[in-house]
């Protein structure tokens, strides 16, 4: 097996010899823990601002930017928005140095000429989208300003796919923060002194953008020579449109229902329905974090004959991890509502832990079908998607019309679940992979009583509400160790990885 001595330049990877696997769990680990500093900042970021914009922005601004948000989604859905991620795919595949150069400067190129298709079609499409979202003319504004952005975005994933294939987690953390902190600024004097609302926040996002486009762009082309493959480049597109039908039943799942809601709720209830939802997708934000370094290496850690093992643990520990995470966040939504946010805003935290944990089993099946990805079979994930995208949308148009945004979140955990037994199904059928069912069970189990409590107590006083997340916040771990769903020598590893993280962490910074 290669070692990180033996390869090219730009492509160092963790060794993977003796004694390897616990390197293995710990270069995962740190690899994610480096990430999740720019899945996590832009998290920070709004709760820092939300005390702050909830006084300049109504409920309803917010379910006008939900909605924003979710047609970007369907525009970047038709364009080829994860083109971009073909990079570490073909990256991954190439045999030659100049292969991966020509890779690279064909994604970047590529997704220059997709913005700028997004871009035009999303302003010659805005009039129509306006009365289709909105069912009104006034947000053909919002909506050019949003394709602009989208398409600058392009090029920018496109670099931080390049850095991701190299594995220069560092990098990528910069880029991302830098693009955060000129957002933050930017937004900020256009909501607050100028108080422009809602098109305050896309303008300053647009500024923002197109300062760190520029900057991504030159750096990428300081670092490689210019070159374009024409056959490459349609290579990549076949395999990113992949991606993108993936993304497109994924967007359904994670955003149709928002759609449905605006008629039959308020743009109020949606707007709290949206900031409930961002609360319990952090989860997903650290499992993005996860899957930054995974996706873009797991082709080499699985090319290895302990590779189920391998991947046996790394999801046990996955979902312990987002399970943990679940809890947290469940035990304390009432209580940071309660002292962050204006009144009318805080009915949303009753919608968090079911949100969290239907992003946990989410994660059961994003995490099988990275299989199907080394096995070669990304088309299986499209049909998976597909299928779970169907089923959601008749769960929408049964639910939420009757249960409105209860109805929504059981929709959606519905196609996470047929997503995660389809995925499974389809990956124990190679029998080259298994998990730790006993295990995940009893981590489930667990997670799904204490994240729930707090719903059947109806704690008003805050300061039994702090009590509550604070005792959950100890809890959890150790029901995991009394039920043996981690091992006191998992705890002493867990341990020393945390510390050994922490201090590459320093050391980094």
């Amino acid at each position: 097996m290669t070692t990180a001595a033996q390869l090219p330049t730009g492509q160092s990877q963790p060794a993977q010899t003796a004694g390897g696997n616990r390197s293995i769990y710990t270069r995962v680990f740190q690899a994610s823990a480096i990430y999740s500093i720019a899945t996590f900042a832009p998290l920070a970021a709004s709760m820092i601002t939300l005390p702050i914009y909830s006084r300049f922005l109504h409920p309803s601004d917010y379910g006008v930017l939900e909605l924003l948000d979710a047609t970007r989604t369907v525009i970047a859905m038709i364009v080829g928005a994860r083109f971009s991620e073909s990079l570490l795919y073909f990256y991954a595949r190439a045999e030659s140095d100049a292969e991966r150069h020509a890779s690279a400067c064909t994604v970047v190129y590529g997704s220059l000429l997709l913005g700028l298709a997004a871009a035009i079609l999303g302003w010659i499409l805005s009039p129509a989208l306006s009365k289709a979202v909105f069912q009104s003319s006034g947000y053909v504004v919002h909506l050019r300003l949003v394709c602009a952005t989208f398409g600058l975005c392009l090029p920018i994933e496109a670099v931080m796919a390049w850095l991701r294939a190299l594995d220069r987690a560092g990098g990528y953390v910069w880029l991302a923060l830098s693009r955060l902190v000129l957002t933050v600024a930017a937004t900020a004097i256009f909501v607050i002194p100028l108080k422009m609302h809602v098109v305050g926040m896309l303008v300053g996002t647009l500024v923002a953008t197109v300062l760190i486009a520029v900057y991504g762009i030159s750096m990428f082309f300081r670092a490689n020579s210019l070159s374009f493959n024409a056959h490459l480049f349609l290579a990549q597109l076949r395999f990113g449109f992949l991606l993108t039908a993936t993304g497109t039943a994924l967007f359904v799942i994670h955003f149709g229902d928002r759609f449905f809601l605006e008629r039959y709720q308020s743009l109020t209830q949606v707007g709290l329905y949206g900031l409930a939802y961002k609360c319990g997708m952090v989860v997903s934000i650290v499992q993005a974090a996860f899957s930054q370094y995974w996706f873009s290496q797991v082709y080499n850690i699985l090319d290895h004959a302990d590779k189920v093992e391998r991947f046996r643990r790394v999801h046990a520990y996955l979902i312990m991890t987002l399970s943990y995470l679940a809890v947290l966040i469940s035990v304390s939504a009432g209580f940071l509502f309660h002292i962050a946010l204006p009144p009318e805003y805080r009915a949303a935290a009753a919608f968090v832990p079911w949100i969290a944990l239907t992003y946990v089993l989410r994660a059961h099946g994003d995490y099988f079908r990275s299989a199907l990805y080394v096995e070669g079979r990304p088309g299986t994930d499209t049909r998976i998607n597909a299928v779970a995208a169907v089923v959601c949308v008749g769960l929408y148009a049964t639910m939420i019309p009757r249960l409105g945004v209860a109805g929504a979140i059981g929709a959606t955990a519905g196609a996470f679940l047929v997503a995660a037994i389809l995925a499974w199904w389809s990956v124990a059928r190679t029998k080259l992979y298994t998990v730790e069912a006993g295990r995940i069970v009893r981590v489930c189990l667990i997670t799904v009583l204490m994240a729930t409590a707090p719903l059947f107590l109806h704690v008003s006083d805050l300061r039994i509400q702090l009590l509550i997340a604070v005792a959950g916040a100890a809890a959890f771990p150790i029901a995991l160790c009394v039920s043996r769903a981690l091992t006191h020598q998992e705890i002493e590893s867990v341990k020393g990885i945390v510390i050994g993280s922490l201090r590459s962490a320093i050391r980094w910074a």
